[in-house]
């Protein structure tokens, strides 16, 4: 099997700008045939903040529940600790790994501005399978950081 169909680059949420009290639904992903996303969000403000990043998941193409409202990320700035709901701020990026093997199926990334947010945001998720990771968990959540499991 080639490398490629062992991994999957996705848009979750293309470049855009985001304004007052804006909410920014991102595409929905199908996660079917990998273990592991790595979530990527990038985000530069001229005014205001992200007040809320959250994971959507569902078994239909229309996900709804909150599976994690994402927290800040460890001293190393890759991981999340899950203790704080902390959204990027402007020029930050947070990188969050998920174990997708008890998920449901389909996921997208929801975005909520303050009411003086002005900038602009982009996310994109990383889908490898279990036989392409290297790594365990522990190994790479590093100190203080976790993989968003069940």
């Amino acid at each position: 099997m080639i490398h490629a169909q062992n991994c999957a680059v996705r848009i979750a949420i293309p470049p855009q700008a985001i304004g007052n009290s804006e909410t920014v639904n991102g595409t929905v992903i199908d996660t079917l045939g990998f273990d592991y996303c790595l979530i990527s969000i990038g985000c530069e403000l001229s005014d205001g903040a992200i007040t809320q990043t959250s994971l959507l998941v569902g078994d239909t193409t229309s996900p709804t529940t909150v599976l994690k409202n994402f927290a800040s990320p460890n001293e190393k700035g890759t991981l999340i600790d899950g203790s704080s709901s902390t959204s990027p701020g402007n020029g930050e990026q947070r990188v969050f790994l998920i174990d997708l093997r008890t998920r449901e199926r389909y996921f997208r990334l929801k975005m909520v501005g303050t009411g003086a947010c002005q900038g602009v945001i982009s996310a994109s998720a990383f889908f490898t399978r279990l036989g392409e990771s290297e790594y365990t968990n522990e190994a790479i959540a590093g100190s203080g950081g976790e993989v968003i499991q069940g």
